[in-house]
Order: structure tokens, then sequence, then C-alpha cells
């Protein structure tokens, strides 16, 4: 599954099934990523474009996402691993260098 991809090239920080909560309780549970740095992966099967009712609850839990600032690395069967790992560097990347200027300013602080 193209979905897998990052886990089987050393993206070890990626778990699976990452239940992501607000203020409100439970968003939804994520197929992969980083709790940590606020990276999700979401896997698109055609389940979730042909059924309505999941289409909607995913347009919702992404929009929720963004909103508590996650990344969201959308992957459909058809993406070439190679693009979906660079996806996913790139959130890595951003995240990293986002927090690594988090703590810059808090030590001059």
């Amino acid at each position: 599954m193209a979905a897998a991809a990052p886990h089987r090239h050393g993206y070890d920080s990626l778990t699976t099934q990452i239940p992501v909560f607000d203020h409100r309780g439970l968003i939804g549970v994520s197929d992969m990523g980083c709790s940590e740095l606020r990276i999700a992966v979401e896997y698109d099967g055609d389940y979730h474009r042909t059924n309505r009712r999941r289409y909607v609850m995913d347009q919702r839990k992404l929009r929720r996402l963004a909103a508590l600032g996650w990344i969201v690395v959308r992957v459909i069967a058809e993406d070439d691993e190679a693009d979906i790992l660079a996806r996913v560097g790139h959130a890595r990347r951003v995240r990293e260098a986002e927090v690594s200027q988090g703590a810059s300013r808090t030590l001059a602080a």
C-alpha cells in the first residue's frame, strides 16, 4: 500500500491509527502520522470518495485538523512512493524548523 511507504523508509517516528482530540473530544483517527510534530498522513481510498457520508466526515476532520495546526499529507493509491516520501519529508522539515525556531525564541527571552 502506498500509504505505508514512509514507514518502510525509516520514518520510524510515524505511527499508525493516531487518535486526535480537540477541546470537544475526538476529532478522528489519522491513518499515520506523528502526534508530537502534528503531521497526519491520510490515505484516501475509493470509499472516501464514493460514500457521501464518509466524504463529509473526512472533510470535517480535515478542517478540524487544520484548525489545530496539523499538516495533512493526503495519499491515494496511484501516488508515486517517491512523491509520498518527499511530501512527508517536507512536512517534517517544516515542523522541525518551527520547533527549532520556537526553542531559539525561548532561549533568547
